[in-house]
């Protein structure tokens, strides 16, 4: 015989009735600080229209937009940046690095903890010991359900189009193992299999669709937590600058979840009967009302999965992605002649005492290499190229003698012939570092500033076929291939 509906609806509650007044502002409390932390959205929505191709392109629309969606930035921003001076005399930089777990996102961080504690001690005084309205939790669920579901589809469409872990190009698999980071070692694991990208992707959209409707919420909730409990384990684990943020995402999966608790406790570890979750909307009304918001409610779901469908293939087709033509300088290449030639003005190169200006310095082992009639200078292993790994148009890596390998940001201009190669932690230079040639057979010979030298390098083309990239998987094994 089933039981009969309860009183409470879906949200953060406590199903049971007379709920302790500490249990009260906790949950306030709760309430409070998961709106503020998911503000600025819903607005944060008409920020996916940056991934339509051509709308950044629109100058007065795209302003508008942005406007909209930073207005939150403005208000909060200054209050944010003038306590972590007040309070802890830092100053936080404010800038899109891509990481989340900057100062700047602590400080804001304490800010809404320290805002929802003054909301939940005002709202529990105010109410005077009666419990938090059921339509406010229903809302509030509303909210959490839809901020969750549009973050696990941006998120999801990323892999399913296998955009946020690139396929390990020249550069990585010119890197030792041990010279890449914790993070650059997940990207690589990662993005060495785009079937297991595209598999995590579909649970990230399978437990965001989930989200989206009442009947299935605590289904979208519990296969949610358990995505979001693996990405945060992947971040903390592997240094991920997304600690915060992917922290965030599994405490509002959980909190979803919350109410049913008791419920999933006496079927999964009681073994008994529970009855039927209680599904009924609690803050709206009459027949054309609810016809209404189901119109919203399906243009959401469309609009956003339209909008990241059409702005992941415009992705994947842009520079570098997996559907872009790939340029002809891609590769790896072995180093024919290297040639440190001067130093960059007001930088004294560090090889050899007593030489500057524009006098040929050291060269590497070969006769012919560039500036060889000069008088020749060992150079040290730790400056000498060996090997060059180009995957333009973002990134590079240089292989020295001493077996050391670093990725460095690519600027490359191929109309031009002109290339940079930087740190990826520095600004942009705001010069050309580097010409180059390409020959017939794909030889490059470079000429210009890198690491303050003045060098001329002749590269040659490798024919490189990585057993990483190029194994696959088998059914048949008769022996482990682990290597």
């Amino acid at each position: 015989m089933a039981a009969a509906p309860r009183e409470e609806a879906g949200g953060v509650a406590d199903r049971r009735p007379g709920r302790p007044p500490r249990q009260q502002w906790l949950l306030r409390f709760a309430l409070a600080y998961t709106f503020l932390y998911m503000l600025p959205f819903p607005l944060t929505l008409l920020g996916m229209l940056y991934m339509i191709p051509g709308f950044g392109e629109l100058p007065v629309l795209s302003s508008v937009v942005g406007y909209i969606v930073g207005v939150h930035s403005l208000v909060t921003q200054p209050v944010v940046l003038w306590m972590g001076r007040a309070l802890f005399a830092v100053e936080a930089e404010v800038q899109g690095t891509g990481s989340g777990d900057m100062t700047w996102h602590y400080l804001d961080l304490l800010f809404d903890l320290l805002l929802a504690l003054v909301v939940a001690a005002v709202w529990s005084s105010r109410r005077r010991g009666r419990p938090v309205s059921v339509r406010l939790r229903d809302g509030w669920q509303v909210m959490a359900r839809y901020y969750l579901g549009s973050t696990l589809l941006s998120y999801g469409f990323a892999k399913v189009f296998p955009l946020q872990f690139p396929a390990p190009g020249p550069d990585r698999l010119l890197q030792p193992y041990g010279d890449s980071s914790p993070m650059g070692l997940l990207w690589t694991f990662m993005g060495a299999s785009t079937g297991y990208q595209i598999f995590g992707g579909l649970m990230e959209l399978a437990g965001g669709y989930l989200l989206f409707f009442r009947r299935t919420t605590l289904l979208g909730a519990l296969v949610s937590a358990g995505v979001l409990a693996n990405i945060l384990a992947l971040n903390v684990f592997y240094d991920v600058p997304v600690k915060l943020f992917s922290a965030h995402l599994l405490l509002v999966a959980c909190l979803i979840a919350l109410p049913d608790v008791p419920r999933l406790v006496r079927l999964f570890l009681h073994n008994r009967a529970v009855e039927a979750g209680d599904l009924t909307p609690r803050w709206h009304g009459s027949r054309l009302s609810r016809r209404w918001l189901l119109a919203v409610k399906w243009s959401i779901i469309a609009s956003v999965t339209a909008v990241q469908v059409v702005g992941s293939i415009g992705l994947a087709r842009s520079p570098g992605a997996f559907l872009a033509e790939r340029s002809a300088l891609r590769g790896v290449y072995a180093v024919e002649s290297f040639a440190i030639v001067g130093a960059a003005e007001g930088v004294v190169p560090d090889v050899d005492e007593g030489v500057a200006g524009d006098e040929v310095v050291a060269t590497g082992e070969d006769e012919g290499s560039p500036g060889a009639a000069a008088e020749e200078a060992p150079v040290p292993d730790g400056l000498r190229w060996v090997r060059v790994g180009l995957n333009p148009p973002w990134v590079g890596t240089v292989q020295r003698a001493d077996g050391s390998a670093v990725r460095l940001r690519l600027r490359l201009d191929e109309e031009q012939g002109t290339l940079a190669l930087f740190d990826r932690g520095l600004a942009e230079p705001p010069h050309v570092p580097m010409v180059y040639e390409r020959s017939d057979d794909g030889s490059l010979e470079l000429r210009g500033l890198f690491d303050g030298h003045r060098l001329e390098v002749v590269l040659r083309p490798l024919e490189h076929e990585a057993l990483l990239t190029s194994r696959g998987f088998r059914w048949v094994n008769e022996y482990p291939f682990n290597r």
